[in-house]
């Protein structure tokens, strides 16, 4: 009989050893201890937690975890609700996406890489990972489009159907939870949220890199290329700037050279010829013309003082503008007589000179090219005068364009008048006449001025 009784205590030893509860274990995350109940119980984030839920959503506690809903929601609990561990379905007033806490299994196992633990690892410079604890399915499938699959493999309602970072779904699935999308992300004041499969991301704004879960400033122009030219960094962004002649393109970030000589003449203000150079650009002058120190006008060389002519000793060096004149030396002829280089006379002692003008000249002048009009370009008056007499002056020959007329200033005077623009290069010869009366002494006299005028190729 005792050999019986201890054979049957011995028998009985191994299920009463397993039946032992200890007298502490380890909670995962979301549970705590209850050494009364010798169980782990749930924590109720919404009242441990300062402002779980962000915006307009509203804290709805529950088993190892916590929903954030619209205050507007409205839910539905089966009785299964009060059992820890088992499924629960939330009918709210919009179809579920998913995105809400999710239940973990309240007792870890003995494997480091099922704890309740949660770290913060950073995986690039403008953003850092929250991990979640490895899950591992009871029944092995693929994983695709953010859900793990999930199969109840026993009756033991405290067991957690999903891990952290995802939440059953209606088909029994664990489908990724959007912790940006209904405010449960843990990121720092200016980080933005970054959904991530069974996690998310703290991301920094543009400008901004991630140090020790820190933004700080990036300096843009330390990285090759962020401007072709100058860079200044400014906090959170930086600007770039172009050299003198250069300008910035659409992009922001490169130089180009600014063409001056397709700008309008006033802008780049060359009066002759515009050579576009990387940055800058050139003023050319024509043939006859010097560049000023300014960089961009053109001032006429005078070849005659120069003495950079060609001119013979028979011949008279005249400067003109971009240029200069060789012109025959004037050689009066019978019966007038030369009293000076330019101006021949006919004595009123000689028969011959009877019914001739008096006095013959010649003059020369030049224009630029398009002058103004009306411009008073030339003064004709009398030399010598004399009681009671009167002057006309008039243009006798060379006006067939009708570019010029003689206008009276006073009794013995009068203007030649550029009435039209002329465009040169032209030469064009007057045959300005007065006409000189006096009653008094019975007396009726000529003068004539032979007037040159040379009209340059360009309007300076």
């Amino acid at each position: 009989m005792h050999t019986f009784l201890a054979l049957v205590m011995l028998l009985l030893a191994p299920s009463l050893c397993l039946s032992q509860v200890p007298h502490h274990a380890q909670c995962m995350e979301g549970y705590t201890w209850d050494a009364q109940q010798r169980n782990c119980k749930d924590i109720n984030e919404c009242e441990s937690i300062p402002e779980a839920c962000k915006g307009d959503m509203k804290c709805v506690n529950h088993n190892a975890g916590y929903l954030c809903l619209p205050k507007t929601a409205t839910f539905l609990v089966t009785d299964r609700w009060n059992n820890p561990g088992e499924r629960r379905d939330t009918v709210p007033s919009r179809p579920s996406t998913g995105r809400i806490y999710r239940p973990s299994n309240p007792h870890s196992s003995t494997s480091s890489s099922s704890r309740g633990s949660s770290s913060s690892t950073s995986i690039d410079r403008t953003s850092t990972l929250r991990r979640r604890p490895t899950f591992t399915p009871s029944r092995s499938r693929t994983r695709t489009s953010g859900r793990l699959p999930w199969s109840h493999g026993g009756t033991d309602s405290s067991r957690s159907p999903c891990p952290l970072g995802y939440v059953l779904d209606s088909r029994n699935q664990c489908m990724d939870l959007d912790e940006c999308a209904i405010g449960t992300y843990r990121c720092p004041h200016a980080q933005s949220c970054i959904n991530t499969v069974g996690s998310y991301t703290c991301s920094c704004p543009d400008g901004f890199h991630m140090v020790e879960g820190n933004c700080e400033d990036t300096d843009e122009c330390s990285m090759e290329g962020t401007c072709s030219q100058q860079c200044t960094n400014t906090y959170g962004s930086f600007a770039c700037r172009c050299e003198t002649g250069y300008a910035l393109d659409l992009d922001g970030r490169t130089c180009q050279d600014v063409d001056e000589c397709n700008y309008s003449e006033r802008q780049h203000q060359c009066q002759h010829n515009c050579f576009n150079e990387p940055g800058s650009f050139t003023c050319v002058c024509p043939n006859g013309y010097s560049l000023q120190p300014d960089g961009r006008s053109c001032r006429d060389v005078d070849e005659c003082k120069g003495q950079s002519h060609n001119c013979s000793d028979d011949e008279r060096c005249y400067n003109v503008f971009g240029g200069n004149k060789c012109l025959e030396r004037l050689q009066c002829e019978e019966p007038y007589t030369q009293t000076g280089e330019d101006r021949c006379i006919c004595p009123n002692e000689k028969t011959t000179c009877i019914n001739k003008p008096y006095t013959t000249m010649r003059m020369y002048m030049h224009l630029r090219s398009e002058r103004n009009t009306p411009s008073d370009i030339f003064q004709m008056q009398a030399t010598t005068r004399y009681p009671g007499a009167f002057y006309t002056f008039f243009i006798r020959a060379g006006n067939d364009n009708r570019e010029f007329l003689m206008r009276p200033m006073g009794a013995s005077s009068a203007m030649l008048v550029l009435v039209k623009p002329i465009v040169g290069p032209r030469e064009i010869v007057l045959d300005l006449e007065m006409i000189t009366v006096n009653p008094s002494l019975n007396y009726h006299g000529t003068s004539v001025i032979q007037l040159w005028i040379f009209v340059s190729a360009f309007p300076f």
